[in-house]
């Protein structure tokens, strides 16, 4: 349960990471894939990190899936103090044969050096992560530590890294949509009537990529945006989930706002007309909300409208039905996905349902290790959502639109269903 993850994080009784125990099953389990590469099942925290350090292995598919999952098995500053544990290599009792110096290059700088290599792609990939208290430990770990270790090289590569990351943090934090957020009033249609349906969809697009673009994945963990005592890490998912359901309420709340079938026809017509700019545009997830919208209970008993659709809107409505059905794990819908050239926004309904298949079907642990074959299903897909996230769209934002689609007007469900009775 989230409690109880938060709990474990919490109330981690430390092992130090050295002195280092061998491996054993107490400690981590290992195990083969299909093409016979070996995989870490489960382990104990520290374990991990030793992997992840590894002076010989550079596994960097492995350094990938920790840094994307380590969330929800531990904190950012927990990991962090890892690394500056690990870094921390005491001269052992030496035979004659060998010199400290000898000992140290052979046996300490290279993991020392694996240290910041991973510290330095932590903060280039995930510096969301990190609060303004870890950045400062970060900062005095180059002073206090690599400084003083002769690292002056890599102490100044990772101020610099830091200060490139701070800067960029700086100008996200006025987001370009933020100025498009003042509510502006709408009349019931307004928002078609003022605008094409290509630069409706177009719109619609821009805000539902920038959005999209904002999720981390830490949201993604734990299915945190199922949970209450987790929902405050997931605020862009659950942001993306609520702007699909008002598109999708909008959606219907149009159709019935109708006096007369004619009109309703009409309406019908132009958000199928829609639904094929958007599906040129690769938006998944605004093609679905309109379609969960035409799809709803209310609009679903409008049999004489669907019935009087023209032939072209009824064709296309039904193509667009069977492209974007749930049916065989949205089988049709991920082979068109993968069969488009980014920039295009999936359907964050399809992983959040692939999060909570492996979430539900994998415990977070195997008896006291870290069921770390689960983290690499997760991060597995958050890669995938990832990968969309990297490609923008070159739209030049309307302001007057962009406001609008981000305050749709529309009815409750319980409203919609009485209109659709008159």
């Amino acid at each position: 349960s989230s409690k109880s993850l938060l709990a474990a994080i919490e109330d981690d009784e430390d092992v130090p990471i050295y002195p280092e125990p061998a491996d054993s099953p107490e400690n981590i389990v290992l195990a083969t894939e299909e093409d016979g590469a070996t995989y870490i099942k489960a382990s104990t925290l520290n374990k991990l990190i030793i992997k992840l350090t590894d002076a010989k292995d550079h596994d960097m598919k492995f350094q990938k899936q920790f840094i994307l999952t380590y969330q929800s098995f531990t904190t950012p500053l927990k990991l962090f103090k890892k690394l500056v544990e690990r870094y921390t290599i005491a001269m052992p009792k030496l035979p004659p044969a060998i010199t400290p110096s000898e000992y140290h290059k052979r046996s300490i700088l290279p993991i020392q050096l694996r240290v910041v290599n991973v510290l330095k792609m932590w903060i280039e990939t995930a510096f969301h992560d990190m609060n303004d208290a870890l950045v400062k430990s970060i900062l005095d770990f180059t002073d206090s530590i690599l400084v003083p270790d002769n690292h002056i090289a890599l102490a100044k590569q990772i101020r610099s890294i830091l200060d490139k990351q701070r800067k960029s943090r700086c100008e996200l934090a006025a987001p370009l949509m933020t100025t498009f957020a003042s509510p502006e009033e709408s009349t019931t249609v307004g928002v078609l009537d003022n605008f094409s349906e290509e630069e409706f969809a177009t719109q619609l697009t821009f805000v539902d990529f920038n959005l999209y673009a904002t999720i981390k994945p830490v949201e993604l963990l734990n299915q945190s945006w199922n949970k209450p005592a987790l929902k405050h890490r997931a605020p862009n998912v659950l942001a993306f989930i609520a702007r699909f359901n008002s598109i999708s309420s909008w959606t219907a709340s149009m159709i019935l706002y109708q006096q007369s079938i004619a009109d309703r026809i009409v309406l019908w017509t132009r958000l199928v007309n829609i639904l094929e700019i958007l599906h040129r545009l690769g938006n998944f997830n605004s093609m679905l909300a309109i379609i969960a919208g035409l799809n709803s209970s209310a609009i679903h008993r409008l049999k004489f409208t669907r019935a009087e659709l023209p032939k072209r809107t009824s064709q296309l409505f039904d193509q667009y039905m069977e492209l974007l059905k749930s049916e065989a794990s949205y089988k049709a819908l991920r082979a068109a996905l993968h069969n488009v050239n980014p920039p295009c926004v999936p359907y964050l309904g399809m992983y959040l349902t692939d999060l909570t298949f492996i979430e539900d079907g994998n415990k977070d642990n195997i008896g006291d290790l870290i069921n770390f074959r689960k983290r690499q299903l997760v991060s597995t897909v958050i890669t995938e959502v990832q990968l969309y996230q990297q490609f923008p769209y070159n739209i030049t934002p309307n302001p007057q639109l962009c406001r609008s689609l981000q305050n749709l007007p529309f009815s409750e469900d319980e409203q919609l269903y009485k209109m659709s009775l008159l």
